[in-house]
């Protein structure tokens, strides 16, 4: 083989590979372009989910604040305070309405005890007396009042030993701050 057809051949060689790996990178750089295009098209999808999001969470936020607002109000059925009739107690505070149980009631046990009620920092007490007086059962229970000095709905079940009397009493109330006297005191006559 002659020196020139060698440079050809070489020539040649050089020129094929240079065209196959010319095509190789050229195809990798579409192939590159292709994929930039699609994380593009990926982050918009992204950031338009997120945005999606937020108005999401920002329409539960508002239903949930809808919802606990409802449920601070007392709720009225035929003039009756949560569909219940209202009771004739034996004493009764402007801050404690106890809608149930009725006066005069036969009670389970457990009770549950619900009303509305204004009272310090949404808490206040929940006893029951027997017949004698004695205290039988006392719990702490709270209003679901959206803020201090407004009325909220509560409800609470309490169990409780059993009296040594067949009648007592439901007392709902407040411990003064000030000297621990028993205040806004609201008592319903039970049975057992």
């Amino acid at each position: 083989m002659n020196i020139k057809n060698a440079s050809i051949a070489v020539l040649l060689i050089l020129t094929l590979g240079f065209g196959i790996g010319f095509g190789y990178y050229y195809n990798q750089a579409a192939k590159y372009k292709d994929t930039d295009k699609n994380i593009t098209s990926l982050k918009k999808e992204i950031s338009q989910l997120k945005k999606d999001i937020k108005k999401q969470k920002a329409r539960s936020d508002k239903e949930v604040a809808e919802l606990k607002r409802n449920l601070a109000k007392p709720v009225k059925v035929n003039g009756q305070a949560n569909g219940i009739p209202p009771t004739v107690n034996s004493a009764t505070s402007p801050n404690m309405d106890v809608i149930a149980p009725a006066s005069g009631a036969t009670i389970l046990n457990p009770v549950v005890v619900a009303g509305n009620a204004v009272a310090f920092e949404n808490t206040f007490q929940v006893r029951i007396k027997d017949g004698n007086g004695a205290v039988i059962k006392e719990v702490t229970t709270m209003t679901n009042a959206p803020d201090m000095g407004q009325f909220g709905n509560f409800s609470v079940s309490i169990s409780f030993p059993t009296p040594s009397t067949p009648t007592g009493t439901i007392e709902a109330f407040e411990y003064s701050a000030k000297d621990g006297t028993v205040t806004n005191l609201t008592v319903i006559p039970v049975k057992f």
